[in-house]
Parts: C-alpha cells; structure tokens; sequence
C-alpha cells in the first residue's frame, strides 16, 4: 500500500534513531494517561453507572474547552461532533464503538477511557515522528537540534495536552504533520504527488479547513499545475464533494433528530422543576412541558465568527500566551463560563518567555526566507490568522486551536540552529524547554490529580 507514492511501512515504520525519543516520550505519555484515565473511570468504568446522557459526561470532564465527544462515541456511537465540520470523525469512531461493546459484554466494563488512551497515545507518537523527521529530513538538522527543538514542542502547553486528551485535534496535528512531512519531501525529489487525494480525504474528513492546508501544500508541491482541472476535480473537488454528502447526511439522519430528543427531555426537565417549585409554595399544580423551539434544519456558518473580541489581547494571552504556557490562575478552565476571556499572568516571567519565542520563530523566518517548504508553513500560518484572528472563529479560546499551527513555531527555529550551530543558541532554547516542561508540569499535574 502506497501514499503519496511512499510504502506505507517507510511511514508507520520506527527508525533506529527514533527509538529511544520514542520510548522516552511513550513514557511521558502513559503516566498523563495513566493519571487522566483514572480521573474518568471514576464515572466510566462501572457499565451499571453509566448511563446514555451526555450531560453528566460532560460534568465530569472539564480539560480546558475539550470535548468528551470521541469518549461518549465509544460508550453508545452517535455523530456527537457538527459533521459539517467533522466529516469523517463519528464514522472513524464506529468500529472502536463495537470493540468497546464487546469488552463490555465480555467483562461487564466499560472500557471506553482505556481504548481511546490507547488510540491517542499511539496517534501522539507518530506526531512526534512525523515532526522529528520534518526536522532530520526536510530542514537537514543533526540529532542534537532535532532533540532539542522536539523537547521545546512538546513542552509548550497546548501540545503537552495532546499526549493524553482524546478530542480531534490530537488526531489532526498529526496529520498535518504527516502532510507537512510528504509535501517537504516531495519539494526535494520534485516527484508527482497524484495520490494525495486519499490524504486530502482523510485529513479534510477529520477537520474541514484543513482543506485549505492540504491544497496549499500540493500547490508548493506541484506549482500552479495542481489547478488543472482534471487535477483539480480527482484530487479535491471530487473527495471534498464525497465528505460533505456524508456531513448532510449524519446532519439530517442523526444530529437533528439528537437535537429535537434532547430539547423534548430540556421541556420536561423545567417543566418538573417549576412543579416541585410550586409544591415547596403549596401550589398543587402539574406543570406542562412547554412545546420546544423548532430545532433549526440547517447550518448557520455566520454564528461560528466574532468581531468584538479584542485580537490584541488574544494575541498576547491567548494565541501566544495559554498556547505556550499555562496560566497560573483558571489553570485549564473552560472559557465557557468557568473562567474570563482573558487572564494575565501572575509572573513577569512568562510575558518575557513568550516574548524571546517570539524573536527565534521571526528569526527562524529570516533564515529560511528563501525556502519553499518555509513559505508553506507560512501560507498555513496567515490561514489560520484569517480564519481566527480576521473572522473570529473560536477566537474565544484561540489556545484550543494551537495544535493546527503551533508547530510552525520550532520548525521554523530550525532554520535558525541550522545557520548559527553554535552552543550559545541551543543553551536558551534548552532553556527555554526546561523551563516549559517543568512549568506546565508543574500546572497540569495538580489539576489532573484533584479535578
């Protein structure tokens, strides 16, 4: 089996180099999973107390603005996520559905928490791969670098999070990792890149603006002869016409009559708690559910944007703040309501953290200007920034959105270790590393022990 023209064993295939970085972060990813699975079985683990209501999954799983979505998919399958934006991700999830059946069947518990630990951290490690030899393969580091900046990454908050949190974005980074990694090799050997139309197909399947990303990459790849229309048609019209007839297709078979069902029981519930309201009063008197609001029959794409939300601040505390490091107060609170828009941090520190980041990602750029596979990181870049930061999607908890563009950040330091090889640039960013890891550890151990 071949994607993009490579064996699909060179890829899932693990190195001898990357053995022992791999067998070092499977160790850090397995006690955060060992820690946050323990956490939820408190409530998954007994099939006698888990019952088909997602509210009290939702209660008890609070990681920053995450969703329990993938979790609830594997204890009763539904399409839980919005399949116009999630096309693929409840389909994904069916089989790992039965298999959690079957165990429940066999054992009389749900192992739900286990078997998507499991997924994620497997999924995690082929990121950190994919990332290392973006690093070793594309950009040409040695191995000291390549530790040192991988170190960095998966230090910085948002990315130690995905180690162990089972929401969609763990699984899309990693796949834009592997995008990335196909599209940096494919500028080198100048081959054709026909069979990326699977790629597009399950990498748009998993988050739809991800499309952008993959088109861009085929641009740099192929030139403007990627827009010829038979090209055109075969590798992204015809996929991304397949994903959104599936998307309408869950939309109007699952999520609305999903929605009518839980407006009926939202009825019911306020109708019972007005009558238990007026017996406290001596009011014998039954309240009637009222009839529910018509639950809307179509996407309203407009209600995902935001023009009040100030963009300076969310580049400061949010964008490059929380992203990086986590904050001191509100540690991982939902924006939802449990914590404000915008926290500062306690420290100096941290805004002089985030600030010397800054200046090695804008030197990274400067050293690599003349790269192609640099321009693309780019390219991806200034889409997410239009995306949240010029129409305000999910600019509420910019942080969330960190694992689609976060990496662009050490990549691009690559290009700076690569110019300057010199101890007086890898001492800070070992630094800068020890700092992040330690930091947020020291942050998100607490939170994970006693939430």
């Amino acid at each position: 089996m071949k994607i993009c023209d490579m064996k699909f064993k060179e890829i899932i295939g693990i190195r001898q180099e990357e053995r022992w970085p791999a067998a070092l972060f499977m160790l850090v990813a397995l006690v955060l999973n060992i820690i946050f699975v323990d956490r939820q079985n408190c409530y998954l683990l007994s099939v006698e107390r888990w019952q088909t209501d997602m509210v009290e999954l939702l209660r008890q799983f609070h990681i920053s603005g995450y969703d329990p979505y993938a979790v609830f998919s594997l204890c009763q399958w539904d399409v839980i996520y919005n399949p116009y934006r999630h096309p693929l991700i409840a389909l994904l999830l069916w089989p790992l559905s039965q298999l959690n059946a079957g165990v429940e069947w066999l054992t009389g518990m749900n192992a739900a928490a286990v078997i998507m630990a499991i997924l994620v951290m497997v999924n995690a490690l082929y990121g950190m791969l994919f990332f290392r030899r973006i690093l070793r393969e594309v950009i040409g580091l040695g191995q000291t670098d390549t530790h040192l900046l991988t170190a960095l990454f998966y230090a910085m908050a948002y990315i130690l999070l995905m180690l162990f949190v089972p929401d969609h974005f763990t699984f899309s980074m990693t796949l834009l990792l592997l995008t990335a990694w196909l599209a940096g090799r494919y500028m080198q050997k100048r081959r054709k890149w026909w069979n990326v139309a699977p790629l597009f197909f399950f990498v748009t399947g998993l988050t739809l603006t991800n499309s952008i990303k993959v088109g861009l990459a085929a641009l740099f790849v192929k030139g403007w002869r990627c827009l010829r229309p038979r090209y055109l048609f075969l590798v992204f019209l015809l996929p991304l016409a397949l994903l959104l007839g599936m998307a309408h297709y869950q939309f109007k078979v699952f999520s609305i009559p999903r929605a009518e069902i839980m407006a009926k029981k939202e009825a019911v519930r306020k109708a019972t708690i007005e009558t238990l309201r007026l017996k406290r009063k001596g009011i014998d008197k039954i309240v009637k559910p009222e009839k529910p609001k018509e639950v809307k029959k179509q996407v309203d794409f407009l209600s995902w944007t935001d023009t009040e939300t100030s963009r300076t601040k969310s580049l400061t505390e949010n964008v490059f703040g929380e992203s990086i490091q986590l904050h001191q107060r509100y540690t991982l609170m939902d924006g939802l309501g449990r914590r404000p828009l915008f926290v500062e941090y306690d420290w100096m520190l941290n805004y002089i953290v985030e600030g010397i980041l800054i200046v090695l990602f804008l030197g990274g750029i400067i050293c690599g200007w003349k790269e192609r596979f640099c321009w693309m990181l780019l390219t991806w870049m200034a889409g997410d920034a239009i995306l949240h930061l010029g129409l305000g999607f999910g600019l509420n908890e910019a942080y969330l959105m960190a694992p689609h563009w976060l990496f662009i950040l050490p990549l691009s330091m690559g290009w700076l270790l690569q110019r300057f090889p010199s101890w007086f640039l890898r001492v800070p960013i070992l630094a800068l590393a020890l700092f992040l890891f330690i930091y947020n550890q020291y942050l998100l151990i607490p939170f994970l022990m006693t939430n």
